[in-house]
């Protein structure tokens, strides 16, 4: 599975990274949101990530943001009604593309096998830590304990909508990869050293704690919750 992952993509990945987050300090004087792959590697430098998953405040500064830095950097778009836009990367086997994928406070995040529950985005504004990049680059990233969240719930959600009917057209094995990297990540977040009281706290308080302790006993990963 770690093909999709491959380290010739996951360092221009990298290099984008490095390019926005830089953007966004020099142009925006503002640090932006890293979750996903990327906030993972900076608790425990891995894999790395093929795309650079940000969230926004708004939904205007998400578009102001982002159209703004892909006329000034190179993107591409595609599609007639709603638009997709990525980087070219050329790699040894193919070209690749590299996607920002971005949300928004406003934006759901809820559970697919239970819509009632969700892990909202806004919990970045207080819960996160700074990451210095390199020199003059720095993001922030959500700590290992809501990012645990994060990663475990969007795993529950490949889970499920994998075994859908509805799935059929879609591309499992790409789903399937994804699936093996938030498993990935969840396993290297929990050899850091988690806050086990904060981390029940935000599971509590999002009532995820039973489909969270679901998945960590199936990947028989040893915690006390």
């Amino acid at each position: 599975m770690d093909n999709w992952y491959r380290k010739e993509i996951t360092e221009e990945s990298y290099k984008e990274l490095i390019n926005l987050t830089k953007w966004c300090n020099i142009i925006l004087g503002y640090h932006p949101v890293i979750i996903g792959g990327w906030a993972v590697f900076h608790y425990s430098p891995s894999l790395g990530s093929r795309d650079i998953d940000i969230v926004f405040p708004t939904q205007k500064t998400r578009e102001d943001t982002l159209m703004k830095y892909y006329k000034e950097n190179g993107y591409k778009e595609e599609g007639l009604f709603v638009k997709h836009y990525f980087k070219e990367v050329k790699t040894k086997e193919k070209t690749e593309q590299i996607i920002l994928d971005a949300c928004t406070h406003a934006n759901e995040n809820f559970l697919h096998e239970n819509p009632k529950i969700t892990i909202p985005w806004n919990l970045t504004e207080n819960h996160y830590e700074e990451w210095i990049i390199e020199e003059d680059v720095i993001s922030r990233v959500p700590t290992k304990e809501l990012l645990v969240l994060y990663k475990i719930k969007a795993l529950c959600d490949r889970r499920y909508d994998l075994q859908k009917p509805s799935t059929a057209g879609l591309d499992r094995e790409y789903i399937t990869s994804k699936i093996w990297k938030d498993e990935h990540d969840v396993q290297e977040l929990f050899k850091q050293k988690v806050n086990v009281d904060l981390l029940k706290e935000l599971l509590e308080s999002t009532k995820f704690y039973d489909y969270a302790k679901r998945e960590i006993d199936r990947l028989k990963i040893k915690i006390e919750l």
